[in-house]
C-alpha cells in the first residue's frame, strides 16, 4: 500500500490531534516521507501543515 506511513501521520494529526505540527516535520524529514503527499492529505481534510 503506497503511502501508508504519510497516511497514519495525517490520520494522527488530523482526526485524532495526537501529533504537533512540528512532530509532524521532524517525522518527515527523519524518515524521509512525502511531504507533497502528506501536506495535500491534510489540507483536504482542512488543516494546514
Amino acid at each position: 500500500m503506497p503511502c501508508i506511513a504519510e497516511k497514519a501521520i495525517a490520520f494522527l494529526y488530523c482526526e485524532r490531534n495526537l501529533l504537533s505540527r512540528q512532530q509532524v516535520l521532524d517525522l518527515v524529514a527523519e524518515l524521509g516521507l512525502d511531504a507533497a503527499y502528506l501536506s495535500k492529505r491534510i489540507q483536504d481534510n482542512g488543516r494546514v501543515l
